[in-house]
């Protein structure tokens, strides 16, 4: 957390433990990495590269893939636009994370962060609604070719 956050913490611990358990609560029926990528958007949204890294390695942490994170941010575009897309991709360079190489990402195996490969599939319940693994399928189309 930042010097700022934890002094409100120690300043006005009752208003902070609200904000905290409001924010708790407001997300328990999302899994943790569904919350982690909605917090990742809004770090982007309010540009603090701080909260942005930390959510990151966050989702990456919860199971989400590169790939899910770059999803997450090119479906919040309407709401982002181009440029704070363009500033998070750039601090994920920086950061310099296994599996977001392009080669990676447009390989037909998953990419995880944890440098292993996945394979593509879905498990779930008798509607197919419940994934138990990421699953992506190969690029038809490199970007360079749209």
């Amino acid at each position: 957390m930042s010097d700022a956050l934890n002094y409100l913490i120690k300043a006005r611990p009752e208003a902070m433990g609200h904000y905290f358990a409001f924010l708790k609560d407001a997300g328990k029926h999302l899994d943790p990495k569904t919350r982690d990528l909605i917090s990742v958007i809004t770090k982007v949204h309010a540009q603090t590269e701080r909260g942005f890294r930390q959510y990151v390695g966050r989702a990456l942490r919860e199971g989400c893939t590169p790939m899910e994170v770059v999803d997450a941010l090119l479906m919040a575009f309407p709401a982002l636009g181009l440029a704070k897309i363009i500033w998070a991709v750039d601090i994920i360079l920086e950061m310099n994370i296994p599996g977001f190489q392009p080669e990676a990402l447009t390989s037909p195996r998953v990419a995880r962060c944890d440098g292993q490969q996945g394979h593509s599939g879905r498990t779930g319940d008798a509607n197919g609604m419940r994934r138990t693994r990421p699953v992506h399928l190969p690029r038809k189309e490199s970007l360079s070719g749209v």
